[in-house]
């Protein structure tokens, strides 16, 4: 009976995908969002920073089919599962590749993880991509969301601050308003 992946045992560096960092105060506004009524409308240098974190880093990459079926093959040597005949084992490489092709790799790294510690069974490809999405390039597409739609909030409701008035203005708009005397109805 065949396995579903064979071990193939070429060792090549593992690459990790590094998302842009924040500092902890903006980190921490992102990390905080609750929806936009309550979030604050941010100044014109924090949304400066927010579009570098944007615009920094680059896109994550996608697994090969070598990646897919090196996980594949670990999972399959310590999870339980059915005897397959080596074309059945074939097929279903094809089909969790294509299935799993379009989540990014350090995704897919974090499920593998995920799915090793917490099920006895070999995974079918609805639970990997669930375990996939908690990883840490979902985890950088939401915080980039939140980013965009807070510098959207500032481009439609933040304005410069009115300058202060002299102290002769408010000397102006004093004596405009009529002094009223304790008692005396308005």
């Amino acid at each position: 009976m065949g396995q579903i992946t064979k071990i193939d045992r070429r060792t090549s560096p593992l690459t990790r995908w590094c998302a842009p960092s924040l500092d902890e105060k903006l980190s921490g506004l992102l990390a905080n969002y609750q929806g936009m009524a309550s979030a604050p409308v941010i100044g014109p240098r924090t949304a400066g920073m927010l579009r570098d974190f944007l615009n920094a880093g680059t896109e994550p990459p996608l697994p090969n089919k070598d990646d897919v079926e090196s996980m594949l093959a670990l999972l399959s040597s310590v999870k339980r599962q059915r005897q397959t005949s080596e074309a059945e084992a074939s097929a279903q490489l094809d089909l969790y590749w294509h299935g799993l092709r379009d989540v990014p790799l350090d995704d897919l790294r974090h499920a593998y993880d995920e799915l090793l510690k917490s099920s006895p069974w070999f995974p079918d490809i609805s639970e990997i991509r669930k375990a996939a999405d908690n990883g840490p390039v979902k985890r950088h597409s939401i915080r980039k969301a939140v980013a965009q739609t807070l510098i959207d909030k500032h481009e439609r409701e933040w304005s410069p601050p009115a300058e202060p008035c002299t102290p002769e203005q408010a000397a102006a708009v004093r004596a405009m308003v009529p002094t009223l005397t304790p008692g005396e109805a308005t």
